[in-house]
């Protein structure tokens, strides 16, 4: 299994939290993570990757650099600590050079049009 989405990674912290689905539904806390902790996004509540970074920060009394060192590798939150999605796609020599190559004849096609 990958990575988890930024909202399932919120679920699985708040359910590491609390303990249960029953309380995480009944949390009242003032953290974050709240308005996203059922899994699903929630409209004029920002950016869940804002929320996960604001957390992180309050995890780390506020020191930016203590978040890059974060050593909870375990955390659910951690891949997306730095509010950004993380590159999970890893390409091989050769996938790498046939995109440059599709690049290249995309370039051209579009040079030539204009």
């Amino acid at each position: 299994m990958g990575t988890p989405t930024p909202l399932r990674a919120v679920r699985a912290r708040c359910l590491a939290c609390v303990g249960s689905a029953k309380d995480v539904r009944d949390c009242e806390e003032p953290c974050d993570l709240n308005p996203f902790r059922l899994g699903r996004g929630v409209r004029g509540k920002g950016s869940i990757l804002k929320a996960i970074r604001s957390y992180c920060l309050w995890c780390c009394d506020g020191q930016p650099s203590e978040v890059r060192l974060c050593p909870s590798v375990n955390c659910a939150l951690y891949p997306y600590r730095d509010g950004r999605r993380q590159s999970t796609r890893t390409l091989t020599a050769e996938q790498r050079a046939a995109i440059g190559q599709r690049l290249s004849a995309a370039r051209a096609a579009r040079a030539a049009r204009v």
